[in-house]
This record gives C-alpha cells, sequence and structure tokens, in this order.
C-alpha cells in the first residue's frame, strides 16, 4: 500500500471536504471530448485544480490509466520506475495498480515502488480519477530520465495496451506571469501539432521550466501512436492568478484527439 504524501498539503486530507472540492472543480467545465490522453497539471489544488479537472472532464472512461510523472525527489536515480503491484491510498480510499501491464513495462523501465513514496506529482492526480473514473486501476510511473528518446520509447510501447495516459506536469516556474503565459504558449503550438522534436527544440530554446517535459512527450506519442491528429488546450492558468505575484507557475490542461 501506497499510503498519501502529501494529503493535507497539496490538497484536503478530510474526506468529505476532498470529495466536495473535486464536485466543485468538475461542476465547472464542460465534457467536450472523450480522449484517452491528456496533461494535467499537479500544484496544490488551491492554484491548478480548476485547470486539472478539465482534463478530467474530457478523458475516456478506460479499465486501465497510465500516469506519467517527473522526479522531483531524485529517488528514480534517473531510472523510469514503475510502481508494480498493491494500490495507492488517498483519503477517499484505494486505487488498485492494474499489475499486468505494470509488469510487462519492464522492458521500458524498472519495477521500483520505493521511489514514489515522497513524489507528490501522481497522488495529486489520484482524487479527480476517483471521482471520475472509480472503477479504473492505474500504472504509475515515474520519469528519472525525461530525454526525448527515453520519451518516444515509452510512449510508444504504451500504445500497445488498452488504456488512458496522463502526463503529470507544470509548465513554467517562477518567472515573470508575462514570460510565463507567452513561453508556455510557444511550446504549447507545438503539442497542439502533436510535434514532440519541435516541442523539445522550443523548451530548449526558451529554456522552459517545466518539470514534466518527458512525460508530456510520451504522453503525445502515445496519442500519436493512437492516431491523434491535434492537441487542444483545454485551459491554461497560473499561480499568479491566484497570490497576484509578480512570478508565477503556469499551468496547463490537454488532451489529443
Amino acid at each position: 500500500m501506497r499510503n498519501p504524501a502529501v494529503a493535507g498539503m497539496f490538497y484536503p486530507k478530510n474526506s468529505s471536504k476532498l470529495d466536495a472540492e473535486i464536485e466543485k472543480f468538475l461542476s465547472k467545465t464542460e465534457s467536450r471530448h472523450k480522449s484517452i490522453a491528456g496533461v494535467s497539471p499537479h500544484a496544490g489544488y488551491d492554484y491548478s485544480g480548476q485547470t486539472a479537472a478539465w482534463s478530467y472532464a474530457n478523458l475516456a472512461e478506460k479499465e486501465n490509466i497510465v500516469l506519467i510523472g517527473p522526479d522531483h525527489t531524485g529517488a528514480a536515480l534517473g531510472d523510469t520506475c514503475i510502481y508494480f503491484d498493491g494500490a495507492w491510498r488517498t483519503p477517499l480510499g484505494d486505487v488498485e495498480i492494474s499489475y499486468p501491464i505494470a509488469e510487462a513495462l519492464q522492458d521500458i523501465g524498472v519495477l521500483n515502488k520505493a521511489a514514489h513514496n515522497g513524489e507528490h506529482s501522481i497522488e495529486v492526480q489520484l482524487p479527480f480519477i476517483q471521482k471520475k473514473f472509480p472503477n479504473s486501476k492505474i500504472v504509475p510511473i515515474m520519469m528519472g530520465d525525461q530525454t526525448q528518446g527515453t520519451a518516444e520509447r515509452l510512449g510508444k510501447r504504451l500504445a500497445e495496451f488498452d488504456c488512458v495516459v496522463i502526463a503529470s506536469s507544470d509548465f513554467s516556474h517562477y518567472v515573470p506571469v508575462d514570460k510565463a503565459r507567452a513561453e508556455d504558449g510557444y511550446a504549447i503550438e507545438a503539442l497542439k501539432k502533436l510535434d514532440v522534436s519541435e516541442f523539445y527544440n522550443r523548451v530548449m530554446e526558451k529554456q522552459l521550466s517545466a518539470c514534466g517535459v518527458g512525460p508530456i512527450a510520451a504522453t503525445t506519442t502515445f496519442a500519436k501512436e493512437n492516431g491523434a491528429k491535434e492537441g487542444v488546450l483545454l485551459d491554461y492558468s497560473t499561480s499568479a492568478d491566484v497570490t497576484g505575484d509578480k512570478e508565477c507557475v503556469g499551468y496547463a490542461s490537454m488532451v489529443f484527439i
């Protein structure tokens, strides 16, 4: 069992409050698509919860959901770490791991549960899944190596399975608001065209501080392999929308159709 690491910090620890908050976020979205691939932010719900809700409102219901997040803690040691059995717990209950898919992915990663223990990027997605897709199982994947080659290999491998894939990522970190909006938008334009190489080029050109470039690229590759033709930006926001600060973190909700 993987117990919550950031309940009470990134999202409410009380189950009733958490349920009501997710319900509130989802009530302010529209279901325009039924995509099998998306991007969702992972900051505290006060900052990015509403943007994240847009992703989940526009995803298809599948038995298996693969969640790809970056490694903020360094625990992955450069590996692609797959959480392979048991369940993940949140205040809303437990989400089972899809063991058959996790085990089958050993050729592109390592089966490592311990690396996930302190990482928040996947955990904060789970309450949305529990509310929107209560019967789904998950495969949590942490990318310690976010290079283009690793991301594309992962995306192509995942395309062999019947699943939904979600990239957990924030965009610009602690830069002026105008800069965040402009440079995040510049990178997102490449994602709208499903152009992974151009996405990496633009990230490097602008030295974009998005934390989940690899997860985003893997998810985009998965979508393209499944016949997606475009990426759709559903919502974009920044932490400054809440704090009023001059510098911010950027958040985007996308699906690929």
